[in-house]
């Protein structure tokens, strides 16, 4: 990523960028860093409420404090309502603050309500982490049709990786306007390890297999198609899993009340089983890098998985991020709760992964080149 000759043209231009939630800020903060070391750019941040609590929780640890707030969390279940309200109060933001370009990041409604309403006000609007493609419509819903979405409402994309790249090649996307950074997440891995370390914590605090006396096994589930039967499935390989005695389950709940019942309901109360609120991201990191194992249909902990070395059971029948399980840090098992059983227990039978600097989803150095490529540097 980044070789070959550097042609610089600067560029002065006020940014305005568009978060809705957790996952987009844990992976927008290094940008957002970046963007602060170059006084050439105007640069807003706009929250726009789809999850509270990211000022606190995500920004700041990291000094950063969102120009503008709005209010657009949902109070039902319906994606339309969200993402008309959505469009219609980012596009008031744009109207009043004048941005030249506007950046979204990810697949989310927030995301994909940015990039529409920069189109409709014919900004140009580019894409942080374009390109992850799975090739069904429902897997992930309805991530994957929000991505594809800002694929053609965009007109700069920062794609994490080769795959990813030529997934818009294939879409008829311009060469010229594709730009393979490596993903901003593995930034952040970096950056909370710098953070941590001085203040006396480090990753790794949490408790590893010969502290505990069980190998430790974090799982997260949020993804919309597995809210029902799945998730179900899932705390039962769970509490099978943890009757054995030799693993521990640190199980992070999502934010979503219905789902934290269920989940207490099925597994509260039961031995080798901590059920977690949602955690600050630093926090969470901590309990993931102090893991023996990670279970999720997260597509960031995927990528988290591989910046700290660990191994991630992937409880979905496809991926967007095939680099992870061609390099082994990811294997994605489906959602039978036999499979889900039997991959933790082989998962016991194999060698611990090696941490290295370079992941299949970049090294690090991701915000950088997004900001060379909004500053007009262009590498050839």
């Amino acid at each position: 990523m980044g070789a070959g000759r550097l042609v610089r043209i600067v560029v002065s231009a006020a940014l305005l960028t568009i978060i809705g939630t957790r996952p987009e800020a844990i992976k927008m903060v290094p940008v957002l860093l970046a963007l602060e070391k170059h006084p050439g750019f105007e640069s807003r941040l706009c929250l726009t409420g789809q999850h509270p609590g990211l000022r606190e929780s995500v920004l700041a640890p990291f000094g950063i404090i969102p120009d503008i707030e709005l209010a657009c969390r949902r109070t039902d279940e319906a994606l339309t309502t969200l993402t008309s309200v959505l469009v219609q109060q980012i596009g008031a933001v744009i109207a009043e603050h004048k941005a030249d370009r506007i950046l979204v990041q990810g697949d989310t409604q927030s995301a994909v309500a940015g990039a529409m309403a920069g189109y409709l006000h014919r900004i140009p609007v580019a894409h942080v982490e374009a390109g992850l493609r799975t090739g069904n419509l429902s897997a992930p819903w309805p991530e994957e049709g929000n991505r594809r979405a800002i694929g053609i409402f965009a007109d700069l994309h920062f794609a994490p990786t080769q795959v990813a790249h030529d997934n818009l090649l294939r879409e008829g996307i311009e060469a010229e306007r594709i730009h393979v950074t490596g993903n901003t997440v593995i930034d952040m891995v970096r950056l909370a390890e710098r953070k941590l370390r001085p203040a006396g914590r480090g990753l790794g605090l949490a408790e590893t297999a010969e502290q505990f006396g069980a190998r430790r096994v974090l799982v997260t589930c949020h993804r919309r198609e597995n809210w029902g039967p799945v998730l179900e499935g899932l705390c039962g390989a769970v509490a099978e899993l943890a009757a054995d005695g030799a693993f521990h389950f640190d199980f992070v709940a999502h934010p979503n009340p219905d789902l934290r019942a269920r989940i207490n309901r099925l597994l509260g109360g039961g031995s080798g089983i901590d059920i977690h609120d949602p955690l600050p991201y630093l926090e969470f990191l901590e309990l993931a890098d102090g893991a023996d194992l990670l279970i999720s249909d997260s597509g960031g902990l995927q990528e988290e998985a591989a910046a700290l070395g660990k191994r991630v059971l992937v409880i979905r029948s496809e991926t967007e991020r095939p680099e992870g399980v061609e390099a082994g840090n990811s294997a994605i098992v489906g959602t039978d709760p036999a499979a889900i059983v039997a991959a933790v227990r082989h998962s016991a039978e194999l060698s611990p992964l090696t941490r290295s600097d370079e992941t299949p989803f970049g090294d690090g150095r991701a915000a950088d080149r997004i900001v060379a490529c909004l500053r007009g540097e262009h590498f050839h």
